[in-house]
């Protein structure tokens, strides 16, 4: 609660990446079964939120937008099997940057009509109905866009694995400990006991300034890698950062593999 006794307005996000379609944190009650995993996996988790190869994958229409919008799924393919495809393909759908639905609240579609043009007093003195009919329907559409199924950005990837991931490339870099403790949200070893280290270091803006570097040399090197392989992408913010190299303002970069070979493309002689 604020001061003048108004509701605080949960966090639009504008420093943050990933956010919701309102532009608010994602709740993470559900968040890996609903987006990490199946962005992981490219497969949805099972009815008691089972990472499994046996799931349905996640199927997505990609005539907008890459990496395209999701819709209801289909069950995968057996070999040897004979596949029919699912009857109802015209089912409507709803593009998910609209950020409500017929589930959302009165508050939040009046604030959806207002964002739409509608003034504050026409927008409350609607009925929730009035305003899905008029709003909110007009968007769903029953075309039947190219479908696509996601490929696995890294099977079995956990946002615990990635707190580690980024830990271990703190260390890489020399961090110094607190500072690391410090990003990661951990307490300092033995803190409880009247660590010597929490007692008497403390974090230094002169770190904060050297990691900021360090991570944006770690990025500016992982891009050059991505360059390495290819000039283009279908996302088009990272095309659009691809573009120095296209231009030849920046080269590209040969990545190295786990056993730290230089990593080889295979070309069409090959």
């Amino acid at each position: 609660m604020r001061l003048d006794g108004q509701q605080e307005q949960p966090c639009q996000g504008g420093a943050f990446v990933f956010l919701g379609p309102q532009g608010a944190h994602i709740v993470d009650s559900n968040y890996a079964q609903r987006f990490f995993n199946p962005a992981a996996d490219g497969r949805y988790t099972g009815s008691k939120g089972q990472r499994s190869s046996e799931t349905k994958p996640v199927l997505v229409d990609v005539g907008g937008l890459w990496p395209g919008e999701p819709v209801p799924t289909w069950p995968q393919a057996v070999p040897g099997e004979p596949y029919e495809r699912p009857a109802g393909r015209g089912y409507q759908r709803r593009p998910a940057v609209l950020g409500v639905n017929a589930a959302s609240s009165k508050e939040k579609l009046v604030a959806f009509a207002v964002e739409q043009g509608l003034s504050q007093a026409v927008a409350e003195d609607m009925t929730r109905q009035e305003i899905l009919d008029r709003l909110v329907r007009p968007h769903r559409r029953t075309d039947d866009g190219p479908l696509a199924s996601w490929l696995p950005a890294k099977e079995w990837l956990t946002p615990h694995g990635m707190r580690h991931g980024h830990s271990t490339l703190l260390d890489g870099l020399g961090t110094p400990v607190r500072l690391r403790d410090d990003r990661i949200g951990h307490a300092s070893l033995g803190m409880k006991r009247g660590d010597m280290r929490r007692r008497y270091t403390h974090i230094a803006k002169e770190w904060r300034t050297q990691l900021r570097k360090d991570l944006q040399q770690v990025w500016e090197q992982a891009l050059a890698e991505r360059a390495w392989f290819a000039l283009h992408s279908p996302v088009a913010m990272l095309d659009d950062l691809l573009k120095p190299f296209r231009e030849g303002k920046r080269d590209p970069i040969p990545p190295f593999s786990a056993d730290a070979d230089v990593v080889e493309l295979v070309t069409a002689e090959a």
